[in-house]
């Protein structure tokens, strides 16, 4: 039989457990909590003719209704104020798509910061009108690395786009030649230096993303993998969004980061493939455009090329599958899911395709009743390569270092050069 005094303790141990069993949940589930509120807070903002230039939305300042906004996951059309409101769950940027006759003030797309909630962007109407012609070099695979015979090359590289005056460049991935298996300290330096090449440039260049550029796929082990930058990340933190548009010229240009992965024993493994993200995206951004609207589409890996026949019928390596992926035979030098989402540039009859990659240049162009499509691969500009010279015996053809230098007008090419990087 129990005392009273034996009662007591045993009461007061049990309120001490239960206090401690509270205790430890708080001190589990806050920070849990935190997380969450940290993960997923919406993001607003608003798109807005700004008349100041300050990309600030002042009281008398209209809103834009319509303009696509992005955070990578997830999209949204801004409402009749030039609203938007938008989920920052694993967002690293925000971008818009900036309608037909505007540009903005600053960049098309800003970082996502964790103490901050409202992103805004200022469009001013385009200035495209206002020049006779545009010239934009089209670039790809500048494989920088920091190997000091390398970097002494670069401003041979630089120089040679800079003197074809170009008012915008484009360097369509392979920017980084280490990143997809170097280390995460590494990786990041060069994409630096590459932000470094960029601005050397002296003007607007924008970037698609790579093979080479994505952080961690061929590291042997695991290590990279526990990188919170691992794969694609990266890359959108140091160099920006991985899709978007834009218009020049009378053209809408639209990115599309055109490579998948799949997980291997010790590594993974790329692959051409345009996700379902992108595809419901590009539908969207397609949508409010006039089907006479010019398209320059941009991608690492060519969606058409004659590359494929040459390595069969040359060389005798036909570039097929390499894995299975969504019932779909995958590999390395073709975009494999063209079916699901080609048909969306269907009702456009001028479409220009540009992409890296190959190493080559490539020129190829399909006409037909009432439609253009017109394919190009523009070089490489990594010099320190030296010639593409795989098919030299077979062809007895080389393909130098160098660019694609298009020269529009109101929506038409007037003007199309290869040009070559020669060393000094």
């Amino acid at each position: 039989m129990k005392t009273n005094t034996s009662n007591g303790l045993w009461r007061e141990r049990a309120i001490a457990a239960r206090l401690i069993a509270l205790l430890f949940l708080a001190l589990v589930i806050s920070p849990l909590m935190g997380v969450c509120q940290r993960l997923s807070p919406e993001i607003t903002g608003k798109v807005f003719l700004d008349l100041n230039g300050n990309n600030l939305p002042d009281p008398e300042e209209m809103g834009i209704e319509g303009v696509v906004v992005t955070n990578g996951e997830d999209f949204k059309r801004t409402d009749a104020e030039g609203n938007f409101r938008l989920s920052s769950t694993r967002a690293m940027n925000i971008w818009i798509s900036s309608p037909q006759g505007y540009q903005p003030v600053k960049s098309f797309f800003l970082p996502v910061e964790s103490s901050r909630t409202e992103y805004h962007f200022g469009l001013i109407p385009a200035e495209e009108g206002k020049q006779d012609t545009v010239r934009v070099a089209f670039t790809s695979d500048l494989h920088l690395s920091d190997d000091p015979s390398v970097l002494s090359q670069v401003e041979t590289v630089i120089e040679a786009i800079r003197s074809s005056q170009p008012h915008a460049v484009f360097i369509l991935g392979d920017l980084n030649s280490e990143a997809n298996s170097a280390e995460a300290l590494r990786a990041e330096r060069i994409f630096n230096e590459v932000n470094q090449f960029r601005e050397k440039l002296l003007v607007p260049s924008y970037c698609a993303l790579g093979n080479h550029d994505i952080f961690g796929w061929s590291a042997e082990g695991d290590s990279p993998s526990k990188n919170p930058l691992f794969g694609k990340l990266m890359y959108e933190k140091l160099m920006g969004p991985r899709f978007y548009s834009l218009n020049i010229a009378g053209f809408h240009l639209i990115v599309l980061d055109v490579l998948g992965g799949k997980k291997l024993p010790d590594r993974w493994d790329y692959f051409g493939w345009l996700d379902e993200k992108q595809q419901k995206w590009l539908q969207e951004d397609l949508s409010s455009l006039s089907h006479e609207t010019p398209l320059i589409m941009l991608t690492h890996i060519p969606l058409v090329s004659s590359l494929p026949s040459l390595y069969r019928d040359f060389l005798h390596k036909y570039p097929s599958s390499t894995h299975e992926y969504q019932g779909y035979q995958v590999g390395v030098r073709y975009v494999a899911n063209l079916d699901q989402w080609f048909s969306l540039l269907g009702p456009f009859r001028d479409i220009t395709f540009i992409s890296g990659h190959f190493h080559l240049f490539e020129e190829v162009v399909l006409t037909g009743r009432q439609k253009r499509l017109s394919f190009y691969c523009p070089g490489a500009l990594c010099v320190w390569g030296g010639d593409n010279d795989i098919f030299t015996p077979h062809l007895n053809i080389s393909f130098p270092p160098g660019f694609l230098l298009l020269t529009l007008q109101e929506g038409k090419v007037i003007e199309i050069l290869h040009k070559i990087i020669e060393l000094p």
